[in-house]
């Protein structure tokens, strides 16, 4: 099966920069696959190296300037896996993109229960041995010199010694909890071989935005630049930007505009109230009737994990024969630690809702997503995917049924083994690739589906059904790639890989060409524009609103106002009353007179009251301005101070560790000058 793009792919986008408009990319997003590079990006969560596919940054920062404010998300604090950076992540002499591999490595190192151990060199971390809490280095002259390792205590209770010998003397430190290290072996001119510190990392609580997830590697010259705007109170508004992605109200907005229908539900564990999941059993959901002329209730959910990093779409049905059917749009894979703990969020949500129900469970068995900025317009594709393929949701009842799909609801979380795990590990609640509705697999990024490249994939294990068994993500097969994906052009998958699959430059890699189907990204920066639209228009619409009700408050508390005529004649009635002997012409001069008196100062009081209004139209958008710059700088001023409360909090925690230590200090003097007193009085 040839789904290769080619170089003809990548010279069919090939667009100038300033071409791409905001409404080039709304009309054809494909434009912008010349314009995209895999390169390695930071995790804003975890401060370590991903691999992302990054849009040209002067191009993404104009066509999102004025989007930018909507996008930015942040936390009030996040625990991280650790943080390298210290408490100034503008310092200029943070730990480089080598050591953060190693670090990264170390964090995530399985051959260990409580140690990480991260080296370039295989041979160097097979030469070390774990025992009861220790990390035993090799003899320092088996090490080769300035080899770097990493080190990590992954247990969050109990401290490790690290032990290691040289000719001089022996190395020994500690390192706490979640704290770790990186040493290597020297040789200095003149001196023997010894140990080296490099630099240390570790976990804590921060501030952390989390969108954008991925951002650029700053040179030293920017972070120094950085520095000195920061010290000089002019800090840059976006310092950090990188790959962003839609946020929960972008797709609940994006998703009730194009379906028609009300916005998707949102949640996100132990944050939001499990609500949503219960509108299922209460028929405030879509009805529908399926091909086979059963009835369903159907609802769709947006999950969101507690640290904002990954985002899914839920769909949910119930049919008349007592089941439920909750089908996870999943993308990084079975056995992805984010995604498990958002499995066990939904199944928390749900344990003690279903109870009286036959639950079945389904997910893709296999990776999706390769970009990480890319989760939630996988989420939004999989939701209007379900409105417009009128087979789909017939597609997962019945592969649930075949596969005996049905989970028994946990009564803890899955750290809870003997409680939750067992429950939804094995391998019957996951799609293979060569069964997976064609539909639903328009965006993959995987492109090991594709060839004749079959990899295992091991199923988090928990029960002796699923103990060390292996899951095989099949590949896609002919027949799906040739079934049609668009009715209205007759493409097929495979023609839609190929429109879509370009080879980009790797910029890790110089000369080295990436192929990557771009279409989700593509999408992505698309839907993020359009929304901008959107909203620009809801608020133009609001205004106009607020002015036609003002406006008509206006109309009607307006006094009435009386006739110029009436009042000229009730004037000449009483001028006749009052000096009945006046000759009829001077009469009606006197009535012409007062009728031209009247009119004049009525055109005149209109007059005054459109030139109010004018004023009273610009004054009111001159403050509705003001109070949208006002509320930005109150959201900066916010954040500032939650940051310079970190900090403080911090420096609190320092000052009293000195103070802990000065006391120490203070008591092994008084101790020591005991001593001495005594062997003082003693030589007396």
């Amino acid at each position: 099966m040839d789904v290769r793009s080619g170089s003809s792919a990548t010279a069919a986008h090939g667009i100038r920069h300033n071409e791409i408009t905001s409404d080039k990319v709304i009309e054809s997003p494909s434009c912008l696959y010349g314009k995209i590079s895999k390169k390695t990006v930071i995790s804003q969560l975890t401060k370590l190296p991903e691999y992302g596919y990054v849009l040209e940054t002067s191009l993404r920062d104009r066509l999102l300037e004025p989007v930018w404010r909507h996008l930015e998300v942040n936390r009030k604090a996040v625990w991280s896996e650790f943080d390298p950076d210290g408490s100034d992540p503008n310092e200029p002499d943070e730990p480089t993109l080598e050591q953060r591999w190693l670090m990264k490595g170390a964090v995530y190192d399985q051959s260990h229960s409580d140690i990480g151990i991260s080296c370039q060199k295989k041979a160097v971390t097979e030469s070390m041995s774990c025992k009861e809490g220790s990390l035993i280095l090799p003899d320092i002259d088996k090490i080769p010199v300035n080899t770097p390792f990493a080190i990590y205590n992954k247990s969050n209770e109990k401290p490790i010694t690290v032990l290691g010998k040289q000719s001089s003397n022996s190395l020994s430190m500690t390192l706490k909890p979640d704290d770790g290290t990186i040493i290597q072996a020297i040789k200095k001119k003149n001196s023997p071989i010894q140990w080296e510190t490099v630099s240390n990392y570790q976990s804590k609580t921060r501030n952390s935005p989390a969108n954008p997830i991925l951002v650029e590697i700053p040179t030293k010259e920017e972070k120094i630049e950085r520095k000195k705007l920061k010290d000089s109170g002019k800090s840059k508004e976006h310092p950090y930007k990188g790959e962003p992605f839609l946020t929960p109200t972008m797709v609940q907005d994006l998703a009730a505009e194009a379906t028609a229908l009300p916005k998707p539900d949102f949640y996100k564990h132990k944050t939001t109230s499990p609500d949503p999941f219960q509108k299922l059993l209460t028929g405030k959901t879509e009805k529908k009737i399926l091909d086979n002329g059963k009835r369903v209730v159907t609802t769709n959910l947006i999950v969101q994990s507690s640290s904002c990093e990954h985002m899914i779409h839920l769909r949910l049905i119930r049919d008349d024969g007592n089941n439920i059917f909750i089908y996870m749009h999943e993308t990084l894979g079975p056995d992805n630690e984010i995604a498990l703990n958002i499995n066990d969020g939904v199944m928390s949500a749900i344990a003690g809702l279903y109870g009286n129900y036959n639950i079945y469970l389904l997910k893709p068995g296999f990776q999706l997503q390769k970009d990480a900025s890319c989760c939630s317009q996988f989420a939004l594709e999989s939701m209007l995917t379900f409105h417009e393929t009128s087979d789909l949701d017939e597609w997962i009842i019945k592969t649930a049924k075949d596969a005996d799909a049905l989970i028994h609801l946990p009564t803890g979380r899955r750290k809870d083994k003997e409680a939750s795990e067992p429950q939804i590990k094995d391998d019957k609640f996951y799609i293979s690739a060569d069964k997976m509705h064609v539909q639903l697999l328009k965006s993959n990024q995987n492109r090991d589906l594709l060839r004749g490249n079959k990899k295992t994939h091991k199923l988090p294990t928990g029960t002796d059904k699923a103990e060390g068994k292996p899951y095989i993500a099949e590949e896609i097969t002919d027949a799906q790639l040739d079934t049609v994906v668009d009715n209205e052009t007759g493409q097929t998958l495979r023609e839609h890989y190929q429109k879509h699959t370009v080879s980009v430059p790797d910029e890790n890699n110089a000369g080295r060409l990436s192929d990557i189907n771009l279409f989700a990204t593509g999408l992505r920066y698309k839907n993020i524009l359009k929304w901008e639209k959107l909203h620009k228009e809801k608020i133009h619409q609001a205004r106009i609103k607020r002015k036609t009700e003002s406006v008509s408050t206006r109309e009607k508390t307006k006094k009435h106002k009386p006739s110029t005529y009436n009042e000229s004649l009730n004037h000449l009635r009483e001028v006749l009353a009052a000096k009945p002997e006046l000759p009829k012409d001077k009469l009606l001069t006197m009535a012409a007179q007062t009728i031209t008196e009247k009119s004049e100062a009525l055109d005149e009081k209109e007059k005054q009251i459109s030139q109010l209004q004018t004023l009273s139209k610009t004054k009111e958008e001159e403050w509705q301005r003001k109070f949208d710059v006002r509320v930005l700088e109150a959201s900066r001023v916010e954040q500032k101070f939650k940051d310079m409360s970190a900090r403080a909090e911090q420096q609190r925690k320092e000052i009293a560790d000195l103070n802990k230590r000065v006391a120490e200090l203070t008591l092994e003097v008084n101790q020591k000058n005991s001593v001495l007193k005594k062997i003082h009085e003693l030589s007396r």
